[in-house]
């Protein structure tokens, strides 16, 4: 109840909201007030060239695509068989040419029996995502986050990275993005509002499994995390 908030308070003298902000008590609200918008403005960092320690250089557009990619459908190899494995994927057709063009750039090449994966085996950048892209053990999806790096980069290219990030309805309006990570929705969260955006997150459980006719296996559907993207920044 003591916590600070800031608000245009409501004036009843002139039976609008203030066109002032000011901070106030939480119990010392009242009946209505105005929260602040979305924050807008944020400049950043525009990234030029990232230097990998034991790999290469790459353009700072590239590498922020890479992130993207990575953090929503690829992963870093965690065991010692495949520790210098970097992986992503794209299934999706309308992103398809979009994603083979920054792989090529990025020299990552598709698996010939699999169309839409592509790897790459760098121990070095292997290295920098298993430190950069999860926040925890096991490096699976339920421990992924967005690289610190890309907090502060250019509003550009934190545009840039949530455009390659994949897991996400791809319509025009309406935006969700999706992970079994609630640290990864936080901070996607973070980025929007790094970008003016408003967003709302939500929580689906888990779908009733099935059995795949084909192997036979048992599959369910885990529980997600999900943000909710507003159109306004109201």
């Amino acid at each position: 109840r003591n916590h600070r908030m800031l608000v245009r308070k409501w004036d009843e003298c002139k039976r609008t909201l203030s066109n002032r902000y000011t901070f106030q008590e939480a119990e010392r609200l009242g009946w209505y007030v105005g929260l602040p918008h979305a924050p807008s403005g944020f400049i950043g960092t525009e990234l030029v060239r990232i230097g990998i320690e034991d790999d290469r250089e790459y353009a700072g557009d590239d590498f922020v695509a890479l992130c993207g990619l990575v953090t929503s459908d690829g992963y870093a190899g965690g065991s010692e068989s495949a520790k210098s494995l970097v992986s992503f994927c794209c299934f999706d057709p309308k992103r398809y040419d979009m994603v083979a063009a920054r792989a090529h750039r990025l020299g990552f090449v598709e698996q010939p029996s699999r169309k839409g994966v592509w790897n790459t085996y760098r121990i070095g950048l292997a290295n920098w995502f298993r430190v950069n892209g999860y926040f925890g053990q096991p490096h699976k999806a339920q421990n992924k986050k967005v690289p610190d790096i890309i907090k502060w980069a250019a509003s550009s290219q934190i545009r840039r990275f949530l455009e390659f990030f994949g897991d996400k309805d791809h319509a025009e309006s309406n935006v969700r993005f999706y992970s079994t990570s609630k640290r990864l929705i936080d901070d996607l969260q973070e980025l929007h509002l790094r970008i003016g955006k408003r967003s709302t997150v939500g929580y689906r459980g888990p779908r009733e499994g099935h059995v795949i006719s084909s192997s036979g296996r048992f599959a369910a559907s885990p529980g997600c995390w999900q943000l909710y993207v507003s159109d306004t920044d109201h």
